[in-house]
């Protein structure tokens, strides 16, 4: 890169924690393994509610990660304040909320930018699945009913499925209305919600 290039941070990834185990390092993983450069996204980290003992891990994982990180504490609970701390931190043209206990796909990021544009919004769903057997299920009730306290279910973020993708027209005049879109992004007919 020639020094006077100037890189824009294109998406803020805003992850609100609290209690954080395992699962937090697990979705910081599949950040650092984004098609999209690492140069080009921000991760906003903000840990609220109760600091010990999550602090020194979030701490120490974060010293070793190659992802940009914002960490933030907050001794106020509860995820509405912590993602509008996010938001107030974060500093990409675009932003994305992300659950600590969520993975997201290679592609998440990039597959989020090319589906965005100035009149509407890109958004994911989210598939529930077993680790153990590598079952998906059709939804998060299903999974829920079925697997409930079972640590062994992880959510798989991704924006590739269209099945999965849907875009929000701009907001006006009260109303927002989401489609679900084909694989180039178009909404199909028939399929507002």
């Amino acid at each position: 890169m020639q020094s006077d290039e100037v890189l824009v941070m294109k998406i803020s990834v805003i992850i609100p924690t609290y209690k954080p185990d395992y699962t937090l390092y697990e979705c910081l993983n599949s950040l650092s393994r984004q098609t999209l450069s690492i140069d080009e996204f921000e991760v906003v980290l903000i840990l609220n509610g109760e600091q010990n003992p999550y602090e020194q891990d979030i701490q120490n994982y974060l010293s070793n990660s190659p992802l940009k990180v914002q960490y933030i504490y907050s001794s106020e609970k509860g995820v509405s304040n912590a993602r509008n701390i996010g938001i107030e931190h974060a500093s990409g043209d675009y932003i994305t909320f992300v659950d600590s206990d969520d993975w997201v796909s290679e592609n998440y990021l990039s597959g989020l930018l090319e589906k965005t544009n100035n009149s509407q919004m890109a958004l994911a769903d989210v598939k529930c699945f077993d680790v153990e057997t590598n079952t998906y299920f059709a939804d998060y009730d299903t999974w829920a009913e079925a697997y409930e306290g079972l640590k062994r279910i992880k959510k798989y973020v991704a924006p590739e499925e269209p099945a999965y993708d849907y875009v929000a027209p701009a907001y006006e005049e009260g109303t927002l209305n989401l489609y679900a879109v084909d694989e180039n992004g178009k909404p199909i007919p028939g399929t507002e919600e």
